[in-house]
Order: C-alpha cells, then structure tokens, then sequence
C-alpha cells in the first residue's frame, strides 16, 4: 500500500468535506483497515485521520443513553467508569479483545465502519439495541450491517457515536466469546441482553454479519433460564455445524451467566 495523501481534520465537518472531494478512507484506530490495504500492494489510498477531531473520545449520559464516541479505543472503554457502571457487559468485551497493543489503538467506531465479521461489537451493538449516530443521521445497530466489511454508511459518511440504551431500559445483558486461537479475534461471539419489552440474543460469526435468534428470545421470555433453550432449533444462518453449536453453547452460558 502507499498513500497519495494524509489528512488529519481537527472537526467532523472538515473531515466530510476532505472525504467528499478526495474519494478518501477514514483512519481510525487503523487496526483493520491497515491489514485490509496491505492485502493489495501497489494500491494508492488517502487517508483522512480522526485522531485530531476533538470530542470523538468522550463518553458521556444522556437521558436514557449512554454515548461511546467513535474514536474511544477498546482499552477505553473497557475502564471507563461510566460505561463499567451502565453497560458492564460492554466493558467485559472491549476488555477481551486481541491483545493490549491493538486494545489501546482500535476504536469501536473504526470496528463498526469495517464490520469484520470476526468483531466483537457488531453482535454487541445489536442485542443492547445500539444505535449508530453519522454526522448526519441515527442508524439502528440491525439496519447498520448489511454484509461482511460492508455497513449502511453512505460516501463520506462519518460515524461520531454510538449509543446503547442504559437502565431502567436495559436490565441486565451478557456477553460470550470463543476466540480464534491465532487471530484471537471472536470466532463466535453472543450478546444477551434483557430489556425491559424482552430478551434479545445476537450472534457474531455465523455469517456475513450479526444474527438475531427469534426463538431463543421468545423461549427466554417464557422461561429465562437456560433449560428454556433446551429444545429449540439452532440458531439461523449457520452454514457450518460446529459454529452453531458453538453459538448455541455461548448463549447458554450467557444466560446462565445473567440468572447465578
């Protein structure tokens, strides 16, 4: 890879106009744009850097939300008070991710844009039932998504924020992992969150994106224990056989997790 340019923005604004008229990538944390650049050498590539934007790392309360800036790293926001106290499970997973070098440079926003399907966000932001805040509109976490490495965003599209809905709304919300023993990236990954309209179960690693599982969640909400699972079908969308077995194992562990 080489660069034919280097910006380095100090707002959103200027950031979207350098976008717009360049045909530019955003750098985040860099941690997997990088390696996705790397696999086709000799491609020329500008790069608008967020790192000067100011306010992109902040976390802060609002009314029922709790806003992530796009720019907060793992490292972050796995010791960050706020987000220890209203989504602990978030906290938890930003902690598991990789190692402490990629912790302390990946941001949830650069994870989010790229949506590998290897990340541990993506089901997180779904079933905490996060939305995805541009510098021009709100996207709900299931209408983010749309395919391995491909999201919602429009050209020039920034991702500010995220916001996941904290208590009264959100009870109480679990998060597993089986990581790759290589890559140590999530090679399944299950969110389970109780709100207070129900549960929801989201599943990462099954196929191009996270995955809803509608009849754990209507068995939860008869029954939210995990022998309440003990019957029903796998989970959607999972071509390979051990990989839904392995889902259906997290998400018992996940609620066993919430119910002891």
């Amino acid at each position: 890879m080489s660069t034919r340019g280097y910006h380095r923005p100090t707002t959103v604004d200027e950031a979207v106009r350098l976008l717009s008229s360049s045909g530019a990538v955003v750098l985040a944390g860099g941690q997997t744009l990088v390696p996705a650049l790397t696999r086709t050498p000799g491609r020329s590539m500008t790069l608008v850097d967020l790192g000067a934007v100011a306010g992109l790392r902040d976390s802060t309360a609002d009314g029922a939300e709790v806003r992530i800036g796009a720019m907060a790293t793992h490292a972050q926001i796995a010791t960050d008070a706020l987000v220890r106290q209203a989504i602990p499970s978030l906290a938890l997973l930003a902690s598991q991710i990789a190692d402490p070098q990629v912790r302390n440079r990946a941001t949830i926003g650069g994870s989010l844009a790229y949506n590998d399907p290897a990340g541990d966000y993506p089901a997180a932001c779904v079933g905490l039932g996060a939305t995805v805040i541009t510098d021009r509109r709100r996207i709900p976490a299931e209408e983010f998504f749309t395919g391995a490495f491909s999201t919602a965003l429009a050209d020039s599209e920034v991702v500010v924020s995220l916001a996941f809905p904290k208590r009264p709304g959100l009870l109480r919300a679990a998060y597993v992992r089986l990581p790759d023993r290589a890559a140590r990236s999530a090679l399944v990954g299950v969110t389970v969150a109780q709100t207070e309209s129900g549960f929801r179960v989201a599943i990462s690693g099954l196929a191009s994106g996270p995955t809803r599982w509608p009849d754990a969640e209507a068995a939860l909400g008869k029954r939210p224990q995990p022998d309440g699972l003990r019957d029903i079908a796998c989970p959607p969308g999972a071509a390979d056989p051990y990989r839904a077995h392995v889902a259906r194992t997290l998400t018992l562990r996940a609620v066993r997790s919430l119910t002891t």
